[in-house]
């Protein structure tokens, strides 16, 4: 093919793209605090919430220096569960599982403090 038709075939792509944009994506994302008002609405009944508590696997890749068969990327994982109140305070306790096995560390923040105890 021809530089001119393979032009002439990346405008007309972009162009299609453009236009599909412009027709899907012409309302703006829903506001997430307003996602999640009207979820704990439903819910409860009421948009006040006094707590929330999450817990699971944190997956992380960090990159590293060494000349690994498996590549550079380490992987790591740790279990946590994390509280929060309404108040802009939480509670988070983690350990790492694997082969890093470590102390369990607890952090609380509480106006604007971060306190960390390792066991």
């Amino acid at each position: 093919m021809s530089t001119r038709v393979l032009r002439a075939a990346g405008a007309a792509t972009a162009a299609a793209v453009c236009l599909a944009f412009a027709a899907f994506g012409a309302e703006s994302p829903p506001d997430p605090h307003a996602l999640v008002d009207a979820s704990i609405a439903a819910m409860q009944g009421t948009a006040s919430v006094g707590s929330a508590r999450a817990e699971g696997i944190q997956h992380e890749f960090m990159l590293g220096n060494a000349e690994r068969a498996e590549g550079p990327w380490r992987t790591f994982y740790t279990h946590f569960a994390e509280l929060r109140d309404g108040q802009g305070r939480y509670r988070r306790t983690d350990r790492s599982i694997g082969s890093t096995f470590g102390p369990e560390r607890v952090f609380v923040a509480s106006d604007g403090v971060l306190a960390l105890r390792a066991a």
